[in-house]
């Protein structure tokens, strides 16, 4: 409630920057106020803490795990702003403006943590998305240790598992389509385009029939609306049983 009421106080100090909106556009942007704020639970004191980077800067440690510690993640890669000079973000050494900037930034990170501990670790992940992956060049003062994590798998239920049974299904091809499945398959260009870009996504759509959850939206949708106004109508005229002379005296007082 409290990282809500300061998105309130936030999203109230606009008013002295925006014209007046209408309800949409009011709540698209506490919409987007609400996906650019930083959000962390309050959890209660604990021996153990998972901080960001920036969180840990500044504070003491009796031991520090750094995760995450591959090139490709650190330094960060650089993400200059696309609506500023790229000059100008590196004249004034702005956030993500180039590769030196987040060196630089990455390193000075790197020293904080290593004052604020006696014990730092770090570690890295070998592969990421069956890319192999390498220590960051941060890290080059480090020691390696090669170190070996409890068994993924419980060791009773692997034992039984490699021992058991098993039935091996290759699900790679889908079941072949029938004649009755094949006359009422429909799709058009779309079926071709979701195929090329996935033929899963082509399953799921065209053979399973599935589709997306509707977005929920205050209030009625616009089918909802249309729905409620037509089942109104036909209470409506069902009511004056739609007879001549209700017809009459209703044409009547509309000329009134």
């Amino acid at each position: 409630m409290e990282q809500w009421r300061e998105l309130l106080q936030y999203y109230a100090s606009f008013d002295l920057l925006v014209a007046p909106l209408t309800y949409r556009e009011a709540l698209q942007l506490l919409r987007r106020c609400a996906a650019e704020k930083l959000f962390q639970p309050q959890t209660e004191d604990s021996n153990i803490q998972v901080l960001g980077p920036l969180e840990a800067s500044g504070l003491r440690f009796d031991a520090l795990w750094l995760c995450g510690m591959q090139a490709s993640q650190w330094p960060a890669p650089a993400r200059p702003q696309p609506f500023i000079p790229l000059s100008l973000q590196r004249r004034h050494e702005m956030p993500h403006a180039g590769a030196e900037r987040e060196w630089a930034f990455a390193d000075t990170l790197l020293r904080h943590y290593q004052r604020a501990t006696p014990l730092l670790l770090a570690s890295y992940s070998a592969q990421r998305d069956g890319v192999p992956e390498l220590p960051s060049p941060l890290l080059a003062q480090f020691r390696t240790v090669a170190t070996s994590g409890p068994p993924v798998l419980d060791p009773v239920w692997a034992a039984r598992t490699a021992h058991g049974q098993l039935q091996l299904l290759d699900d790679r091809l889908a079941p072949p389509l029938h004649d009755t499945e094949r006359a009422t398959l429909g799709g058009g260009s779309g079926l071709l385009e979701d195929q090329s870009h996935c033929p899963f996504r082509a399953f799921a759509r065209h053979r399973l029939q599935l589709r997306p959850l509707p977005q929920p939206e205050p209030g009625l949708s616009a089918a909802e609306r249309g729905t409620v106004l037509h089942a109104a109508l036909y209470q409506l005229w069902a009511s004056c049983a739609i007879s001549k002379p209700c017809w009459d005296r209703t044409r009547q007082g509309w000329k009134r």
